[in-house]
């Protein structure tokens, strides 16, 4: 229990310095900040590029698997794919009976 109160009483106390530098301007220099300044933009920038990037896959792999579902359902519906012993339950909302 002690380790976690001074671990957060050394991040708490961290957080308030670097607000502290942060009103001060980092030091007071306007080259220290232009620095964070483009070392935050560097880090941000492929940060949100690699982000787009895995939701643009994910929805590219989403529309390609219900393309490929739809189609095998088309191609089984027309006979075009055979099974080859292997007995396809037909569960469509259209059939009647059991």
């Amino acid at each position: 229990m002690g380790f976690s109160r001074d671990l957060w009483s050394r991040l708490s106390t961290g957080a308030a310095e670097g607000r502290q530098a942060w009103s001060r301007g980092l030091g007071g220099g306007a080259v220290e900040r232009a620095m964070w300044l483009a070392f935050t933009v560097l880090l941000a920038i492929p940060i949100f590029v690699l982000l787009a990037l895995a939701v643009i896959g994910a929805l590219a792999l989403t529309i390609a698997a219900v393309l490929v579902s739809w189609l095998w359902s088309v191609m089984m519906r027309a006979g075009a794919v055979r099974t080859r012993g292997v007995t396809v339950i037909d569960v469509s909302p259209t059939r009647s009976g059991p």
